[in-house]
């Protein structure tokens, strides 16, 4: 259930072909994913255009595949992706600027897809204008070979690539047969990382009001047992030392809840939405606590111990200059009292870089 709320799980596969005198047909269906299982929700096919497409599926984000006329597949000798020379081949004395290109290879060839990209882009604002969100724009059928076989009957032939589209993106994420479109790449991260960040606020969530919910009835009994204890006029030493032992355990947990961060007022989804808003796009994250345990602290207390108001971030970077430009960034927030390294690390192999950032939030008071 937890993997369910922390990932993108519903997605539309949309495929557009172009018959020879230009007429598209569209076909789609919506895939959702859960435990681990594919379910079909929509299908439709045949249909004339965008705005007839707008008024069977409900808004939401896209994989497209387009096929037909247009598109110009060439097989090739294997190579390992795209340079001048292989593009000299598809498009000799074009201009590639004006093309999307694809590369797909299997064990003995590759095979490069092209299309103009005026004819691409102008499809995909339109479903823009419809009020979907473009994750991925695919050129023929080799989006087939990247999707798991169905069982007969399952799913009509003209929706298989459809499928495949959306197969592969709710699945492979960042890896598949795709146009490399960077708007593309960070519409894909994007969803993923509001699925994930809606994930987290809905358990957040979950579990603050049963931990409210539990407080209270807590609360609620010990004043209870206050009331009685305070009104018999014979209570016993046993009995006025049970009071105070009860008195005892509200203050712990009140004091838990102020250092867990349950309390402040600090609206903690806005505050991840801003930061990761100012992180630069090639960086990636790894881990982000909030409100993080002091493990030093806890050992030396025998108790948890958290560090309120903290916000602490790992992941990597291509090159130390970008982790200080989000740094600069994030303190110039006016709801930030100080950022500051933990550690930098560079991986030799590839140059890259491993940090990790504590960000110290002010108080809500301030």
């Amino acid at each position: 259930m937890i993997q369910d709320l922390m990932r993108l799980s519903t997605l539309t596969g949309v495929q557009v072909h172009t018959e020879k005198d230009g007429q598209k047909l569209i076909h789609a269906c919506t895939l959702k994913l859960s435990k681990a299982q594919l379910a079909f929700e929509h299908q439709d096919k045949g249909l004339k255009s965008v705005v007839h497409f707008a008024k069977n599926f409900k808004p939401g984000p896209l994989a497209i595949v387009l096929t037909g006329k247009g598109i110009i597949t060439k097989k090739i000798d294997k190579v390992q992706g795209l340079d001048p020379q292989v593009l000299n081949q598809v498009l000799p004395n074009a201009n590639p600027d004006h093309f999307y290109l694809q590369h797909y290879s299997n064990e003995e060839y590759s095979f490069i897809s092209a299309i103009r990209r005026n004819e691409a882009d102008e499809l995909m604002a339109a479903f823009r204008e419809q009020g979907f969100m473009v994750l991925s724009l695919s050129l023929d059928a080799f989006v087939l070979d990247d999707a798991m076989e169905l069982k007969e009957g399952q799913l009509e032939e003209e929706l298989l690539p459809a499928y495949a589209a959306a197969f592969q993106v709710l699945l492979g994420g960042t890896e598949g047969t795709y146009v490399a479109v960077e708007q593309l790449r960070v519409n894909r991260a994007q969803a993923f990382a509001r699925a994930k960040l809606k994930g987290i606020g809905l358990l957040a969530g979950l579990v603050l009001m049963v931990l409210l919910l539990l407080n209270f009835v807590g609360y609620s009994y010990y004043s209870e047992q206050v009331k009685l204890l305070s009104a018999a006029s014979n209570s016993s030493t046993a009995e006025i030392g049970k009071l105070r032992g009860q008195e005892k355990e509200i203050g712990k947990k009140t004091e838990l809840i102020k250092a867990a961060g349950w309390t402040g007022g600090l609206n903690y989804a806005y505050l991840c939405d801003a930061l990761m808003a100012c992180m630069p796009a090639k960086m990636s994250l790894q881990e982000f606590s909030i409100n993080p345990a002091d493990e030093e602290l806890s050992r030396a207390r025998h108790e948890m111990v958290y560090q309120n108001r903290q916000v602490k971030v790992r992941g990597a970077c291509r090159d130390a200059s970008m982790l200080n430009n989000w740094i600069f960034a994030i303190r110039a927030k006016d709801w930030v009292e100080g950022c500051k390294i933990l550690n930098y690390a560079i991986n030799p192999d590839d140059g890259s870089g491993s940090f990790a950032i504590a960000v110290q939030l002010k108080a809500h008071e301030e």
